[in-house]
């Protein structure tokens, strides 16, 4: 894949890395995903986690990065960059303590990208049947998903077949252009509430399916996030 090396290089990516996307911050969970992917260096692995998106609030990344081996933060990057990002990682590790819906997740799971997520939260929902779920309180948890992703390429694959499929409920919601910088929206369609209340709201674990039942209605004004 042409548009993968060329996106590799000039990021200065290794081959194999694991991808992180998102807005640094306390929920997200970047402190548990550092402590898991130091489990996953010390068990040994050849690959880097790249954390692609924006400096948030209340959470001192820097610091974080100088107590992790293998690991690069890119910030943000331009949105032409975020498929073959998507597409050249070995998965996408997730492990966010709350989303409101979770849209890195559909995103790699749409370019066919294996990931591991979080039980208890939206993205359950987003990659049921197809994501490796874990606890995201349980760094060891956290690692073993990862290290036995990428010291198995059998599963990656099938994981990624499951993520492709999974991620064709949702319609075009994952694949159209039209994403910011880090793979967030310049702007959201307003949902209609009174016909789709489920969709995209914090602590409602149905707002997955009822987004993959009315793709093109939540997705109309902006497409692809």
């Amino acid at each position: 894949d042409e548009e993968v090396t060329r996106v590799r290089r000039r990021h200065g990516l290794p081959d194999r890395y694991v991808l992180w996307v998102g807005t640094a911050e306390p929920r997200k969970n970047l402190d548990g995903l550092l402590r898991a992917w130091q489990r996953v260096v010390t068990r040994g692995t050849d690959a880097e986690l790249v954390l692609v998106g924006p400096q948030g609030w209340n959470l001192d990344l820097a610091a974080l990065l100088r107590s992790t081996s293998q690991i690069r933060a890119i910030g943000e990057v331009p949105a032409a960059d975020l498929a073959p990002l998507y597409r050249g990682a070995e998965l996408l590790c997730f492990p966010s303590h709350r989303e409101g819906f979770g849209m890195p997740v559909l995103e790699a799971m749409a370019r066919g990208t294996p990931v591991v997520t979080s039980l208890g939260t939206a993205t359950e929902e987003v990659g049921r049947g197809a994501a490796r779920l874990v606890d995201p309180d349980d760094d060891r948890e956290i690692a073993e998903a990862v290290a036995s992703l990428l010291e198995d390429p059998d599963e990656r694959a099938r994981r990624g077949e499951l993520a492709a499929e999974r991620a064709a409920a949702f319609g075009g919601a994952a694949t159209a252009s039209g994403c910011s910088l880090a793979g967030y929206p310049k702007r959201r369609t307003v949902l209609d509430a009174r016909r789709y209340p489920d969709v995209d709201r914090p602590g409602l674990h149905r707002g997955a399916d009822a987004a993959a039942r009315a793709p093109q209605r939540w997705w109309r004004a902006a497409p692809s996030c």
